[in-house]
């Protein structure tokens, strides 16, 4: 999903992770800025990292 900022100079990408549990979904979302992040952003596989690593912090 791509979003333009609020002056629309430049754009905002994100992906999502979404985790099934017992009583529902955890959906984790990662925003980044296609201007200021160098080097490119591997959006799937960065989120996907850091969804494991907040894992343990989450109640299934």
């Amino acid at each position: 999903m791509r979003k333009p900022t609020y002056h629309n100079s430049f754009w905002y990408s994100s992906c999502m992770v979404t985790f099934k549990t017992s009583y529902g979904v955890i959906q984790q979302s990662l925003f980044y800025s296609t201007v200021y992040s160098e080097p490119d952003v591997d959006c799937p596989s960065t989120n996907l990292q850091r969804a494991n690593d907040l894992v343990p912090y989450y109640r299934f």
